[in-house]
């Protein structure tokens, strides 16, 4: 598994990011099977005092084929929730 672009964040901030990406890659693992590569790339799109959107990119590798998946949000945690969603829908 590899993660980029998530080094600005505070260390409780990465705990919660790796526990949320570690329960669904379990989950994926629990009901489609063992892949051979997750990346995800963070991209901060937007941001404002207010306001900060995030742009990711999921990339999974699974029995030699490639899935993609390309979510923006205004949350980060959503955002990571989303992507890694959608790639378990490419998947099947």
């Amino acid at each position: 598994m590899e993660l980029s672009g998530f080094g600005d964040f505070d260390s409780s901030t990465k705990i919660i990011i790796r526990k949320l990406v570690g329960n669904q890659v379990k989950k994926i693992n629990d009901s489609l099977g063992d892949f051979d590569r997750l990346s995800l790339h963070l991209k901060e799109v937007h941001k404002t005092e207010k306001n900060q959107k995030y742009q990711l990119f999921g990339k999974m590798e699974m029995q030699g084929k490639i899935y993609t998946s390309e979510v923006t949000d205004f949350n980060l945690f959503f955002a990571l929730s989303k992507v890694l969603d959608k790639l378990k829908e490419e998947i099947r």
